[in-house]
């Protein structure tokens, strides 16, 4: 779903620690009825998996920090950001994540360190300067992504982002993913 409702904001630099400062504004947020693929019997509500969440941006990165609820945080659990800088018009006219776009994924923490894996599609150039961490919380994990404004194309001014939780509560479950503005 190509959405084009939400601005991203200029703003200073994040500190990529995995911690989202508690006066951060998370100003989106996943929906109380997401998407739900793969084991959708295994979601049990927002208190089960859920995101919020903010984009912004400065001249050489675009920010983004996420708070994940999650009851149960276990290997196999993550947060996948998918970003499309192409320009409108191709994004519009081929749907499919192709070259010049990638995605990001952040592994829920285990003992205290998390794993950032950045890849592209369609045989683009592997991304480049990628940072990121997540940091276990009370209540699921923070994730803080630094991704280079050289994934988003020409310029900054449009691009498709989507984000996707992974959340499973036992080792027998199989995978749910709740997705932020998924298409039905």
């Amino acid at each position: 779903m190509i959405d084009r409702k939400h601005a991203c904001r200029l703003a200073d630099a994040v500190t990529i620690d995995g911690m989202v400062p508690s006066d951060v504004q998370l100003t989106l947020a996943s929906s109380e009825v997401p998407t739900v693929v793969g084991a959708q019997d295994a979601w049990n509500g927002p208190g089960d998996a859920c995101v919020k969440f903010d984009v912004s941006r400065d001249g050489e990165h675009v920010y983004l920090v996420a708070r994940v609820t999650d009851d149960v945080v276990m290997e196999g659990d993550g947060l996948t950001v998918y970003v499309d800088g192409r320009p409108m018009s191709d994004r519009s006219q081929y749907r499919r994540l192709g070259r010049g776009a990638y995605s990001v994924e952040v592994a829920a923490p285990q003992d205290g360190a998390s794993n950032v894996t950045a890849r592209a599609y369609g045989r683009g150039p592997e991304p480049k300067g990628v940072r990121g961490a997540a940091t276990a919380t009370s209540d699921g994990y923070d994730v803080e992504l630094a991704l280079p404004a050289a994934l988003f194309g020409e310029s900054l001014d449009s691009f498709q982002l989507c984000l996707a939780i992974s959340d499973r509560d036992e080792e027998s479950d199989e995978d749910c993913t709740i997705l932020w503005r998924g298409s039905n």
